[in-house]
């Protein structure tokens, strides 16, 4: 069976900027609901969630949350042009940038940005990235399809950050591990899917 790997570099979505045990702790990140469908993998850091959608047997799409201690102020759009030049570059193969526009995340301003790249065996696949603050703490919430079966599961992803919010019961930083580097992810072809009409990115 072909099979496809998204190489994740040394720490994908992950801006290099991490702080020591001397940053000021903040509130954590708690998921959205997802259906049966989405199937929950184990998140080791910078992911604070991971999520694998499975349809017909096959995983169809992928859904990651990525939590990072930052050391200098930021906005939300200079944050996404850390995580681009960091990381969107250098682990997606033909990375083109598409849509940037203002969101509110978490109940936090946030920024999103579409996207496409695609892997080896030849498959286009589309990317929704959603980078917002909480004081010293960075957010980005990565969701990733087929290009032509994205815009079937958006209601998916739309339910999911829909439900996120800030768990105000902080958690002290000295308490978290320090991150490390990904291995690559192989994971099988997704199906085929019916072609939709190209449209606009939302």
């Amino acid at each position: 069976m072909k099979r496809f790997a998204w190489k994740l570099s040394r720490a994908l979505l992950c801006v290099v900027l991490l702080c020591s045990g001397a940053c000021a702790a903040s509130a954590r990140l708690v998921p959205g609901p997802l259906s049966e469908e989405w199937v929950e993998q184990e998140a080791k850091p910078p992911l604070s969630s991971f999520y694998y959608l499975v349809k017909d047997g096959k995983i169809a799409a992928e859904l990651r949350t990525v939590e990072e201690h930052i050391r200098i102020r930021l906005t939300p759009i200079a944050y996404l042009r850390l995580v681009q030049k960091n990381s969107l570059e250098s682990a997606f193969e033909n990375y083109r940038p598409g849509d940037t526009g203002g969101a509110v995340v978490a109940g936090k301003p946030a920024v999103r940005h579409d996207f496409t790249f695609s892997v080896k065996n030849g498959n286009s696949l589309r990317g929704r990235v959603f980078c917002f603050l909480d004081g010293n703490t960075g957010f980005s919430v990565l969701f990733v399809a087929l290009r032509q079966s994205f815009e079937a599961l958006e209601d998916d992803f739309r339910a999911y950050l829909n439900g996120l919010r800030l768990d105000p019961s902080p958690t002290p930083v000295d308490a978290r591990p320090t991150p490390t580097p990904w291995p690559e992810l192989t994971i099988p072809d997704l199906p085929a899917v019916t072609p939709l009409p190209d449209r606009p990115i939302a």
